[in-house]
């Protein structure tokens, strides 16, 4: 088994830098919905209902050319994730309402 380190910094309107031992990476999001570039170059983007551990995950590979070529790959390989990240975090706010009203009329 091999070391690891791991340190992340929140920092105000939802960024947040995250230093390990392959480098430092950078992510922009919510409890919910987060988009991440990771340190070896590849973006992630997550969307999750919280408190229930359930998630949807969605990673590319690095990607290699000018940086107007990454900004249009990036935004292709996003796109199709985008209605089921929707429909994630409309399930969590219906089921988040749905406990709420659970615990007010019991």
């Amino acid at each position: 088994m091999g070391f690891r380190f791991r340190k992340s910094i929140k920092l105000p309107g939802g960024f947040r830098v995250n230093a390990s031992k392959s480098g430092i990476g950078y992510s922009w999001g919510t409890k919910g919905f987060r988009v991440t570039k990771t340190a070896k170059g590849t973006t992630r983007t997550t969307a999750s209902i919280p408190g229930t551990g359930i998630s949807y995950v969605q990673e590319s590979k690095k990607q290699k050319g000018t940086r107007k070529t990454v900004q249009k790959d990036w935004a292709d390989k996003i796109a199709p994730a985008l209605p089921l990240i929707y429909v994630v975090w409309f399930c969590g706010i219906a089921a988040g309402t749905f406990f709420l009203l659970s615990l007010i009329f019991k």
